[in-house]
């Protein structure tokens, strides 16, 4: 499984930079408002150059952040994946091996098998049980993603 400790590390300086952008855009603005007393045309001009400044600060940062968000959500999907790809791993692997077992003790070479000793949810084919698991099927083991291709497999192991 995959460490994105250097990639949160990252994105969490970007939302902090973001922050920080929110934080000037946000003080530049009352930096302005604070000092509209004065009433020239040149300084009219630059305090409203200073709240356009500040609204893109502001802008940009909320921007930032969001994204930053996003990039840490989709971490952690991927890290919760790939836990949960572990554990099913490893309820898959105890699970092949208790079902070979099971297999290879109910079909002896030249066994007939009844139709009472078949569990539910499987078929017989060919003297050879098919066990239908979580939309697959199993034969001696082997998994495949349909019946026919588990009934070809039976057929040409006969």
């Amino acid at each position: 499984m995959n460490n994105y400790s250097e990639t949160k590390s990252l994105l969490r300086f970007i939302e902090n930079l973001g922050w920080l952008s929110v934080v000037i855009g946000i003080s530049l603005i009352i930096y302005a408002i604070a000092s509209i007393n004065s009433q020239s045309g040149a300084y009219v001009a630059l305090v409203s150059s200073y709240i356009t400044f500040g609204i893109i600060c502001i802008s940009t940062g909320i921007i930032h952040v969001a994204v930053v968000r996003v990039g840490l959500a989709i971490i952690d999907n991927a890290e919760h994946t790939g836990k949960i790809l572990s554990i099913l791993s490893k309820q898959s692997s105890a699970m092949d091996g208790s079902l070979h077992e099971s297999t290879e003790s109910n079909q002896h070479e030249g066994e007939i098998i009844n139709k009472e000793d078949i569990p539910e949810g499987s078929r017989l084919y060919h003297n050879k049980i098919i066990h239908s698991i979580d939309n697959k099927y199993c034969v001696d083991g082997n998994y495949f993603s349909t019946l026919g291709m588990a009934k070809e497999y039976i057929k040409n192991n006969i």
